[in-house]
């Protein structure tokens, strides 16, 4: 059977990685099968941390598969699949005990039902239901292992409620026998979970499975980390078009919730735009506000995920919906800024101020970056394109600025030496910086790219790009 929870979490900075989730209400179901009694091993004694320095090691643990699991379609370590499968027990010891995840009980432990417990019950619900999705693709991939995995130790009731499930998503319900055997669960039971009408048979296989809850989408993202499958960004993608096509849901509202995510904050004012919602509408808006946020985040961490919601975006209608998607990839996009503290730093801007060119630009002092927020503009604004390099006094050398349109055609480019400020500002100084000025009215609409490079006196090479929109 099934049982669902609800939980309440506050918003949290996401950065692409799997165990770190923002979700403003959501609905999780957690597969049970059996008996609501346990029948966890004796000779498996909870691993509850009691220290301080054994929490950090198990948050240590955690990071560390979160890197793992977030790269593997890229880098593949099937040996290490072992520890995801236990990873889970510390994610439902988290869900159901937050403070296990803190200090564990030390004096300066906050005490229980604080907003910190509250978000890491909710990124650990988020957890598990990624490294399910994960776990069902690593055991779909690999035929020839996936049977010895299952003599893995896995404590706690729960985290092997959440192997089975893994399993049953895979489609290896055969399978799923052998891990209850494993676990020591009594033959009554199993025959109650794999028999006619049990509980494992009726979970869908995922590249099926129909999305009823945001946590589907921690799920489908887990599921891509171990593939790079495109089929689970699509399953995402679904979640919010199908939403943003209801003609009484207005798109700007999604797209609002989305990019309050992104920012952490939204004013109380713009929030009572959703009351004017039923519920249940406002239920569905928050899952495709997720969906998109999360296809941004997503995007930024990942080059793969990002290729294929922009191919997406140049084959489709160019709906308002469409122009919502490609705003928060672009919104989501990482800051461009380089430096290797020692002898040069490199900032690639984008503003469409001609005050900023003129007067600020000579201001700025020590490094520092100027809060250039734009990443998205429109056909009819001139946009400036300005890269800045900040030097020691003493550094000279060269730096060279691309522009490439959506087609990777170049549509301008600049190239000039800079010589050593006459008056330092600081550790750093600007030395040089090239302005172009670009968009006409026959633009091409989409992504843009300004590539640079900064060739120093002292033999050193840097490089990087930022990324921007052109829209209607």
């Amino acid at each position: 059977m099934s049982r669902t929870i609800n939980l309440r979490a506050s918003t949290i900075f996401h950065d692409g990685r799997l165990l770190k989730f923002t979700v403003a209400t959501i609905a999780i179901v957690i597969f049970s099968v059996g008996c609501a009694h346990k029948e966890v091993r004796p000779d498996r004694p909870t691993l509850r941390p009691t220290s301080h320095s054994e929490v950090e090691n198990v948050r240590a643990k955690l990071e560390e598969i979160d890197r793992l699991a977030s790269e593997y379609y890229r880098h593949p370590q099937p040996e290490r699949i072992p520890e995801v499968m236990q990873a889970l027990t510390i994610l439902h010891r988290a869900a159901k005990d937050p403070s296990s995840m803190t200090n564990a009980g030390a004096k300066d432990h906050e005490p229980q039902g604080t907003k910190s417990d509250e978000i890491i019950a909710s990124s650990a619900v988020g957890g598990v239901a990624a490294m399910t999705g994960f776990l069902a693709e690593a055991f779909r991939e690999n035929p020839d292992k996936r049977e010895r995995w299952m003599k893995t130790n896995i404590e706690g009731e729960e985290a092997q409620q959440s192997i089975l499930y893994a399993l049953a998503l895979a489609g290896l319900q055969r399978l799923a026998i052998t891990a209850m055997e494993e676990y020591g669960w009594s033959s009554e039971r199993i025959n109650r979970a794999v028999g006619p009408g049990g509980s494992i048979n009726r979970i869908p296989p995922i590249w099926n499975y129909q999305p009823g809850v945001p946590a589907d989408m921690d799920m489908f993202w887990g599921a891509f980390a171990a593939s790079g499958k495109e089929h689970y960004v699509f399953k995402v993608l679904e979640i919010y078009k199908s939403v943003a096509a209801q003609t009484d849901i207005k798109v700007s509202d999604i797209e609002f919730l989305a990019q309050s995510t992104v920012k952490g904050t939204a004013s109380r004012e713009s929030y009572n735009r959703f009351l004017e919602y039923p519920e249940q509408q406002r239920m569905w808006i928050v899952s495709a506000g997720t969906a998109l946020w999360g296809m941004g985040a997503q995007a930024a961490q990942h080059e793969r995920i990002k290729e294929i919601l922009v191919d997406y975006f140049e084959q489709s209608k160019k709906s308002e919906a469409d122009w919502a998607l490609v705003r928060q990839i672009a919104r989501s996009s990482k800051r461009v800024s380089k430096t290797d503290g020692k002898t040069v730093g490199i900032m690639a801007i984008l503003t469409t101020d001609p005050y900023f060119i003129n007067t600020e630009l000579p201001k700025m002092k020590s490094g520092g970056l100027p809060s250039i927020p734009e990443k998205i503009f429109r056909r009819t604004d001139r946009v400036f394109v300005v890269t800045v390099v900040l030097t020691h006094p003493d550094t000279t050398g060269m730096v060279t600025s691309e522009l490439y349109d959506p087609q990777q055609l170049l549509v301008a480019q600049g190239k000039e030496p800079f010589p050593p400020p006459s008056v330092p500002k600081g550790d750093y100084a600007i030395s040089a910086y090239s302005v172009q000025t670009m968009f006409k009215p026959d633009s091409s609409l989409g992504f843009y790219i300004n590539r640079y490079s900064v060739q120093t006196d002292k033999g050193e090479s840097f490089s990087g790009e930022i990324e921007f929109l052109l829209q209607e």
